[in-house]
């Protein structure tokens, strides 16, 4: 069980950090295509 965990643990972060990437990239083009609306 230890050696499954540890295995998935990566991807896990990876996962998380490419979630988090997601959001930042989310939150930043939002701005961007309202000003280039305007």
């Amino acid at each position: 069980m230890k050696n499954l965990s540890s295995a998935l643990a990566p991807k896990v972060i990876l996962k998380g950090i490419s979630m988090l990437m997601l959001v930042c990239l989310a939150t930043l083009e939002l701005p961007i295509l309202y000003l280039i609306q305007l």
